[in-house]
């Protein structure tokens, strides 16, 4: 990838690091919402579906801001673009479609079939 798709990319990142940040502080508030008061627990035989909800989202979010972490040190470390798998170039497509992604297509695919 040439410098300008590079810091294109990297602003993209920023973004949307920006934006799952808020969702992160959004969910973590309906997660405080649903909290149990101390003793409240002998009370509760099921959990709230919603509380479920909003964990499973809430742990999807933080590992996308991980991802996007990492691609933005890849940026930093000039290795941004380039399959951990196979060490290829990723295709731009890809990484404009997923710009955190970590491997080529390829890799990808055989690594979800082992």
């Amino acid at each position: 990838m040439n410098p300008t798709d590079c810091e294109r990319i990297k602003q993209q990142l920023l973004r949307m690091y920006h934006d799952l940040d808020r969702r992160r502080e959004i969910l973590a508030g309906a997660i405080q919402q649903h909290e149990t008061p101390p003793g409240e627990h002998e009370r509760r035989v099921v959990p709230s579906l919603s509380i479920e909800s909003d964990l499973r989202a809430e742990m999807a979010e933080d590992t996308i801001a991980a991802q996007i972490a990492e691609a933005l040190d890849r940026i930093a470390d000039g290795t941004y673009g380039t399959c951990r798998a196979c060490g290829q170039a990723i295709p731009r497509q890809r990484l404009e479609a997923l710009p955190y992604a970590t491997c080529c297509v390829d890799c990808e695919a055989w690594s979800e079939t082992v």
